[in-house]
């Protein structure tokens, strides 16, 4: 029982200026997970299947001063989910709520992508203030956003 991982990640750092940076990210990942269900109707049947997902990220910043930076971005992701597990138990990709109700498990993908912006403004040496806005759309989503503001 349990689970494996593998990530990829490359990054890029570009600095255009000691005011001015850009940071490119490209990320693969791969979980597969095993397990049996001992607390339900289909005990001692593995339950395996493999998620993976893909990221891409760009993200910018822009430091005016000492005090206050800028920052900025996009980020797209595709998932894909219901996939064989390639170990142990080498069965049919299984998840507990298909295998209870007999149904087999399907296979799926999504994708979603976010625009980003945040802003710090370092009030005095032991307390920042960050805020942002991300808006994001996933391929089960409608255009969503999400504000958020902390003193650190």
């Amino acid at each position: 029982m349990g689970y494996e991982q593998l990530v990829l990640n490359l990054n890029y750092n570009q600095v255009i200026s000691p005011k001015l940076s850009f940071q490119y990210n490209l990320s693969k990942d791969l979980t597969s997970y095993e397990r049996l269900d001992f607390d339900s109707s289909v005990q001692d049947i593995p339950i395996s299947h493999l998620e993976e997902k893909l990221m891409l990220k760009g993200l910018g910043r822009w430091s005016p001063s000492k005090a206050h930076t800028l920052a900025f971005g996009l980020e797209w992701e595709k998932d894909s989910y219901g996939k064989k597990s390639p170990g142990w138990p080498n069965l049919k990709p299984t998840i507990f709520s298909y295998k209870e109700n007999n149904l087999p498990t399907p296979s799926w993908k999504t994708k979603q992508q976010a625009l980003l912006i945040e802003y710090q403004w370092q009030i005095l040496e032991n307390l920042n203030w960050f805020t942002g806005l991300r808006l994001y759309e996933h391929d089960y989503t409608k255009l969503q956003n999400s504000a958020r503001t902390a003193f650190v």
